[in-house]
């Protein structure tokens, strides 16, 4: 872990160049290209566990659900692929492309889901094989030389100022106060699993730092599934927790509302799960004398890839409700919609 005597001067030098080459973006000393359908991005100041693929997931549902051919790009990362290429599925999906854009393509099957470190060049590799109305560009908010009609940022309702430091010193990609000036939607995600006063501290120090509204996501795990079968099945009275995601313990306030969790086993975000991580949660599940493993959707494909009798394990499915802001989300959809027409 880095010290603040080394991070402090780091963090200021990091900070700097992130402000200067975001000013040569806004003078136009650094161009943007431009798709030729309309680009919605989502995306957040901090790294790594905000929320992003479900609000990709709810963003390219409204999108469908307007009657619009909608085509999703990602950068794939910790995928075992390199360049540019579409996401298929099947049992590999993730390990080939990123445990996040298997997500979304499991979510929608009929839709091209392209993966690519740099965003334009993966758009055009997509519109040469399918027809688009819009693109939504999972974690693409810094990705400033591709051309955005909306950006939806993200920001966790857990943060507090002291998140926001610049790396390597805290976790913020870009100083705050601007990115929250360039943003279009600013939505504070996992707000029901804070505290009201936490909550109403946070969204207070935010509001002073940005003229746009803050608008409130919640998060809630929906249903529970096997992990193979996807047949729903009931909570059980006790668990064990199996993750390999940024902010595990978000996840466990959504499970603790269902089930007592009696243990847990959290692993770095984007881990590939090996037959060994299965046996020692097994192990774990019976030790404590839980009734079942229960772990998240994004990670369920790289479980079931391994081949290994997953005994005990479920999967919960979590879902996007707006608690602010659902009336404008629909307004900027409609508006970037039309420039298509």
């Amino acid at each position: 872990m880095i010290t603040p005597i080394l991070g402090w001067p780091l963090s200021i030098l990091y900070g700097w160049i992130v402000r200067f080459r975001n000013r040569l973006y806004d003078k136009g000393i650094l161009s943007a290209c431009s798709a030729s359908v309309p680009v919605i991005c989502v995306g957040n100041v901090t790294v790594g566990g905000t929320g992003k693929t479900p609000v990709t997931l709810e963003l390219a549902r409204r999108l469908v659900a307007r009657g619009l051919r909608v085509g999703i790009v990602s950068r794939g990362y910790g995928r075992k692929t390199s360049g540019i290429c579409e996401v298929k599925t099947g049992p590999m999906a993730a390990s080939l492309y990123g445990d996040e854009p298997a997500l979304l393509k499991s979510a929608f099957p009929d839709l091209p889901v392209w993966v690519g470190s740099h965003r334009i060049k993966t758009i055009r590799a997509m519109q040469v094989s399918h027809e688009v109305d819009i693109i939504v560009c999972d974690d693409a908010f810094q990705h400033r030389a591709l051309a955005r009609d909306l950006d939806v940022v993200l920001l966790d309702a857990q943060d507090g100022p002291d998140q926001y430091r610049g790396l390597p010193l805290g976790r913020a990609r870009e100083p705050l106060a601007g990115a929250l000036k360039r943003a279009e939607m600013i939505f504070l995600t996992k707000s029901n699993l804070v505290d009201r006063g936490e909550l109403l501290r946070n969204l207070n120090w935010l509001n002073q730092l940005s003229d746009h509204s803050i608008f409130l996501l919640e998060y809630r795990l929906e249903t529970l599934t096997t992990v193979l079968g996807a047949q729903e099945v009931a909570w059980p009275a006790k668990v064990v927790l199996c993750s390999a995601i940024a902010r595990p313990e978000a996840f466990e306030k959504m499970v603790s509302e269902y089930s007592q969790v009696a243990g847990r086993e959290n692993f770095r975000d984007h881990h590939s799960f090996t037959k060994n991580d299965v046996l020692n949660v097994q192990r774990k599940m019976k030790s404590v004398g839980a009734e079942a493993v229960v772990v998240t959707r994004k990670d369920a494909p790289k479980l079931a890839q391994l081949g290994v009798p997953l005994e005990g394990f479920l999967v919960a499915d979590m879902s996007v409700h707006f608690a602010s802001g659902v009336e404008e989300l629909n307004e900027a959809l409609d508006r970037v919609s039309r420039k298509n027409g």
